[in-house]
């Protein structure tokens, strides 16, 4: 016989020895936690279980958004987008058009199921595709799109316009709902348990910690910390017992309970089943937003005792998560990612009088300083009208569409010279004036979007609060910094590279990287690109 050439012997050899090929997941999964900072992972580190937060076998980075607003919106926008708010246009929350207050994903013209006309909501806002959107085109509209959250901006830009089912709380109903953007009703078995999840927590004992261990008591902070809140009645110390409290509080503050986190992943997964989600070779998404961690670091703050516990229960609740989908999708059939949206700094009020870096600004401060400085710079009539729409940190909206170009320019000089002026304030950004720069200009720039930014920026010294409660209590968010900019980000999927990575990377990455995965095209208007861990 004659020998086989020798290249027909290598390929052989080749086919012998060449692992199986990794079949693409069926089913693409994001987590997204409402305000959590990177340092808190890694402080609590020692209370999370085996395999760390989560129980994911990942490739674990910190991930920074690059622009200031970091808000809900913007944050959810961004990662699912993969693109900055000056491309997808969420700016911040809300704003003002025309002078008129936008919120974020009203839209009248689709109304929310079990409210009254004038109440709908869609994403129409959003001018960019997300990853969900890009799935829709290019299958055909065969893949499936499901998201959930507690809030309904969270769970509605991160689904983009083609979703097939978003999904959020709405606290005078008491219950989850949609709306008729998507469809006329909720499945059965989904609006069954869309009211019944919040009763039953609502219904639950009161509110006490996990037990930290001994070996590891410095980890808990004192639970009464000047500055706490007091939201809708609920003590500032465990036990917290929402139950004696009047309906209407406890609707609200259902967010804060841990056991709304369980209930969003108990909707997520009765969505996965009523949907067939990851049930065929066309792959879907499904995208879970827990925002319990934002109510408790508005109202407790980042470092506080109640935010300690919610994430040593979120690290349950995602390990509970990842293992009824490994039962459902099957193992290894589902890529995930985990991130946050933002940041947050720690309480401000233990701050004020020291020596520590930051205090609180209030609102109403900075908006009494900008009015007086604009009635002061026209004269007559003109001077009584109320000009300053609304201060959404770091955006001041205000009006001068009654004034001449001359008056208005002044206007706004004068407004930006009285805020410079104020202690806290670093800088102020005419963003009328491209000219206008300095090192943080490029992170104001990418929070602006035509026809939607206020004509003023403003920026704070670092770790000082703009807060618009008179109490001074609480924290709130939306700087440049590194604290609210600097999120964890895990990526979990066949072929990933796991460990702990040095190397930051960029909150757009999210969406390029779990498409990667998927084996499916970006978004179409993403800048963002996946992860090393991922591939070469």
């Amino acid at each position: 016989m004659r020998p086989a050439p020798l290249f027909v012997l290598l390929i052989f050899a080749a086919c012998l020895v060449a692992p199986a090929a990794t079949a693409r997941p069926r089913l693409g999964v994001v987590v997204v936690f409402d305000q959590l900072r990177s340092v808190e992972v890694d402080r609590f580190a020692p209370l999370f279980g085996a395999g760390g937060f989560g129980g994911l076998d990942a490739a674990r980075y910190d991930a920074e958004y690059r622009y200031a607003s970091t808000e809900t919106a913007p944050g959810h926008a961004t990662l699912l987008t993969g693109a900055n708010p000056v491309v997808h246009g969420i700016i911040t929350n809300q704003w003002f058009s025309a002078d008129k207050r936008q919120y974020v994903v009203e839209d009248p013209d689709f109304p929310v199921h079990g409210t009254s006309a004038g109440t709908g909501r869609s994403p129409l806002q959003l001018a960019a595709p997300t990853l969900g959107d890009t799935m829709k085109a290019e299958s055909g509209g065969r893949a499936r799109v499901v998201t959930i959250s507690l809030k309904d901006r969270a769970a509605i830009l991160s689904g983009g316009r083609a979703a097939d089912l978003a999904i959020w709380y709405d606290v005078e109903q008491g219950r989850f709902v949609s709306g008729r953007y998507w469809v006329e009703a909720l499945p059965p078995a989904l609006d069954k348990l869309a009211a019944e999840l919040p009763a039953r927590s609502m219904a639950a004992p009161p509110w006490t910690p996990l037990p930290v261990p001994a070996a590891h008591a410095w980890l808990a902070p004192v639970d009464d910390r000047p500055g706490e809140g007091s939201a809708k009645g609920l003590t500032r110390t465990f036990p917290h017992d929402h139950r004696a409290l009047p309906l209407e509080n406890q609707r609200s503050l259902y967010r804060m309970l841990p056991s709304s986190m369980d209930d969003v992943f108990a909707l997520a997964l009765a969505a996965v089943d009523a949907l067939e989600l990851g049930a065929d070779d066309e792959p879907d998404l499904l995208v879970v937003s827990v925002s319990t961690t934002d109510y408790i670091g508005h109202n407790f703050g980042p470092d506080s005792l109640e935010q300690l516990d919610t994430v040593r229960r979120a690290d349950l609740a995602l390990r509970a998560f990842v293992r009824a989908l490994d039962a459902r999708v099957g193992r290894r059939a589902f890529a995930l990612v985990v991130s946050a949206d933002h940041g947050a700094p720690p309480l401000p009020a233990p701050q004020e009088g020291s020596r520590l870096p930051g205090g609180i600004l209030p609102v109403s401060k900075v908006v009494a300083a900008a009015e007086r400085a604009a009635a002061a710079a026209v004269p007559g009539g003109a001077a009584k009208k109320k000009r300053v729409l609304a201060f959404l940190a770091p955006q001041l909206f205000i009006d001068t569409a009654d004034l001449g170009s001359a008056d208005g320019a002044r206007v706004l000089a004068a407004v930006r010279a009285a805020l410079a002026a104020l202690p806290g304030i670093a800088r102020v950004y005419d963003m009328t004036n491209p000219a206008d720069t300095d090192a943080w200009s490029p992170f104001m720039r990418e929070a602006a979007f035509p026809g939607r930014h206020a004509p003023i920026f403003v920026r704070q010294e670092p770790r000082v609060v703009f807060l618009e409660n008179e109490e001074k209590r609480g924290t709130d968010h939306g700087t440049p910094y590194l604290y609210d900019r600097r999120v964890p980000l895990f990526v979990v999927g066949p072929g990933v590279r796991t460990g702990r990575y040095a190397a930051s990377v960029d909150a757009r990455d999210l969406a390029p990287t779990l498409a990667f995965l998927l084996g499916v095209p970006p978004p179409d208007m993403a800048s963002g690109r996946p992860v090393g861990a991922v591939g070469d």
